[in-house]
């Protein structure tokens, strides 16, 4: 997994909802947001509460400016008070935000290009922009990879091992914190698995990870 790949994402996701014509406080919420979100869950779950402190607006202007967004299908919101946690606030990805990734496979060599594809089950990129679901955006991650990386392609049969070292990176409590982010999603599980194997498991995506756990 790699946290400049979903970093340039988020500030294409950014700059699509500055110009998009919202409102000022849609795109408040969006840069609030954007600071928060999560590089191995690919959420954020801060408070409003916690944001209109932050970033001095109210409350009822951080709730309005994530409706609109929501309304302009720019995020999903999930969570309810009764729960008394956060909700938790995904962005909705276009194809246009990982082209910086889908570019390589454009310029890359016919015999990369190949590579590249039988590590995804994603068409070719095309120059049409259209919605990403997380399992496709993590298909163009394999995809990057196979693309940016002279090792063996990422092979799933093998995350049993890369588990346990994930597990050692992440200190004593590892299993839990994998546990935890398997019953939330198990791609943050693999995310992390990925990074391993490809030499990109940082003390950032570890620290992300951590975090991402403790909320859980």
């Amino acid at each position: 997994m790699s946290s400049t790949l979903f970093q340039q994402a988020c500030a294409s996701w950014f700059d699509r909802q500055m110009r998009s014509g919202l409102p000022s406080r849609a795109q408040t919420a969006a840069y609030a947001l954007k600071q928060c979100f999560n590089e191995v869950t690919h959420d954020a779950w801060p408070s409003q509460e916690w944001l209109s402190d932050r970033y001095a607006v109210s409350t009822k202007t951080i709730q309005r400016g994530v409706n609109d967004l929501e309304t302009a299908s720019a995020v999903t919101v999930k969570g309810s008070r009764r729960q008394r946690k956060p909700h938790r606030y995904a962005p909705l990805f276009l194809s246009v935000d990982w082209d910086s990734s889908d570019n390589k496979v454009r310029q890359a060599c016919p015999e990369q290009q190949a590579q590249a594809v039988r590590q995804s089950s994603l068409p070719t990129p095309s120059t049409t922009s259209y919605p990403l679901t997380s399992t496709m955006i993590h298909q163009i991650m394999l995809r990057y990879y196979a693309l940016t990386s002279s090792g063996e392609p990422y092979n799933i049969m093998k995350r049993a091992r890369l588990e346990m070292l994930v597990t050692k990176k992440l200190g004593h409590d590892g299993s839990h914190i994998l546990a935890k982010l398997h019953a939330f999603d198990d791609l943050c599980v693999e995310r992390l698995c990925v990074a391993e194997h490809y030499g990109a498991l940082t003390g950032r995506l570890l620290k992300a990870a951590r975090l991402a756990a403790k909320y859980l």
